[in-house]
């Protein structure tokens, strides 16, 4: 049997376009209380999980438009005395993140592109990390992921060697499969608002 040829970067980057838009479409169509519903759902999902549970660092994100929202369980976390860390831009021109403790919800100001962050910054070392709940704009069943299109995620979750990528996705952002390149990370599970997939 042969094998199927490599699909070339420029064919990717529009394939990826073009479902990068559909999802988009589908996700400013959300009205707000589908999106709250959405959001307590899955927030129940990702702490009934085993390595949520015992996991003594977790990397979340500061959701911002209509982005599924984990507040309320990093919330949780945090009364928990677990250590929180959140994203933040690094360097824009390389596409780099790096993890800063969130110290509390309501000591963070707005920082690039409107995401929210941390007043005061204080690194987590990537080592320390043993969860990375990931946002994304769409997920396949088989572990990828689509983002916005930076490449950030894909950049700093291999850097987090030790940690387990949980993507935090919505059914209507779940697909059969997604085009994916080398570079592209992939998830070790995907959880829903009804379901939790392990990969």
């Amino acid at each position: 049997m042969k094998n199927r040829p490599e699909i070339s970067d420029a064919e990717l980057k529009v394939h990826k376009q073009l479902i990068r838009k559909q999802l988009l479409t589908a996700r400013n169509n959300l009205v707000s209380q589908e999106l709250e519903i959405c959001n307590v759902k899955i927030t129940k999902q990702l702490a009934s999980l085993p390595e949520v549970q015992t996991a003594q660092t977790i990397m979340g994100y500061l959701a911002f438009g209509k982005e599924i929202s984990i507040d309320g369980l990093l919330e949780i976390f945090l009364q928990q005395n677990k250590n929180v860390c959140v994203p933040i831009i690094l360097d824009k021109e390389k596409s780099l993140l790096e993890a800063v403790y969130l110290p509390n919800l309501e000591s963070v100001v707005l920082g690039e592109f409107g995401i929210r962050m941390p007043m005061q910054v204080a690194t987590c070392p990537t080592e320390d990390i043993d969860v990375v709940l990931v946002p994304g704009l769409g997920f396949s069943k088989n572990g990828a992921r689509l983002g916005l299109g930076k490449g950030y995620y894909d950049r700093f979750l291999p850097k987090a060697r030790k940690a387990i990528y949980i993507g935090v996705a919505a059914e209507y952002n779940l697909l059969e499969n997604l085009p994916s390149g080398i570079r592209d990370v992939k998830m070790h599970y995907i959880v829903t608002e009804t379901r939790i997939i392990k990969l």
